[in-house]
């Protein structure tokens, strides 16, 4: 924990502002991506397979990156790879009408979702742990409240305004794909930039593996780090029973997407 004397202010700001841009990235899909595939030629069960497909590439994908952020320490720079990664493939949505076979238009939406997915992890999760961490060096946990309230405003004003444009554009998807970009930039800005080091307990794994040696030398066997590997993955998966749970419930609303 920081000392008391000193201002916490900017990371208050910094944590504010990661949030009002990353549900900010999250808006101009969210509740559009429908419009954008049915833009496409797809109907409903096409969509609702698109859906099912990115559920189950979740699953496995948020435990893995969480694994891949513990093991190396380097949160940060493992929240900006996701971030930029998943907007990469968002963006190769928009070549889609490109493809003349609508047959390959639904397999190569389906590859794009379920690489989005992957890629994309649990962002919100990871973001949600550095933010924790920073406030803990301030002992100031209980107002994480009021500083994810700032996603909210981003969310709430953002999609009232993209349904405006796009009944005004009369469907001009082309500018979600725009806004995402610059809204993706932001966050992972933010997140490089304004959160500190020092803040978010990132750990070289120099010295990770220095202090583990240091602690085996001194006879203390405190718990070891994850692998980050596809095993652990699966282990943590199925060590959760209510994944399992989740993962029933996500495969019924999809087939009843497809209905």
């Amino acid at each position: 924990v920081v000392s008391e004397n000193m201002d916490h202010r900017p990371a208050f700001f910094a944590i504010s502002l990661c949030y009002f841009f990353l549900f900010l990235y999250y808006s101009f899909f969210a509740r559009f991506m429908v419009l954008v595939y049915e833009s496409y030629g797809l109907d409903a069960r096409e969509i609702g397979l698109i859906v099912l497909l990115g559920i189950f590439a979740s699953i496995p994908a948020s435990s893995f990156w969480g694994v891949v952020a513990d093991r190396t320490g380097r949160r940060k720079l493992v929240l900006a790879f996701c971030l930029t990664t998943a907007t990469a493939f968002q963006t190769l949505l928009w070549f889609t009408p490109q493809i003349a076979s609508h047959n390959q238009r639904v397999a190569y939406c389906c590859v794009l979702s379920v690489a989005f997915t992957m890629a994309r992890g649990n962002d919100y999760g990871q973001l949600r742990g550095m933010a924790m961490r920073t406030l803990a060096r301030f002992n100031r946990q209980n107002a994480f409240g009021s500083l994810r309230l700032w996603g909210a405003v981003s969310w709430g004003i953002a999609h009232p305004l993209l349904g405006y444009m796009l009944d005004v554009e009369h469907g001009g998807l082309q500018f979600l794909f725009v806004g995402n970009i610059i809204a993706a930039a932001m966050a992972v800005t933010c997140i490089c930039v304004m959160l500190r080091t020092e803040w978010t307990d990132e750990t070289p794994p120099a010295i990770s593996a220095t202090q583990a040696q240091g602690e085996v030398s001194s006879g203390d066997s405190g718990p070891s780090l994850p692998t980050a590997s596809v095993w652990e993955v699966m282990r943590i998966t199925c060590s959760r029973p209510e994944i399992a749970s989740w993962l029933l419930c996500a495969a019924v609303l999809a087939m009843g997407m497809q209905h």
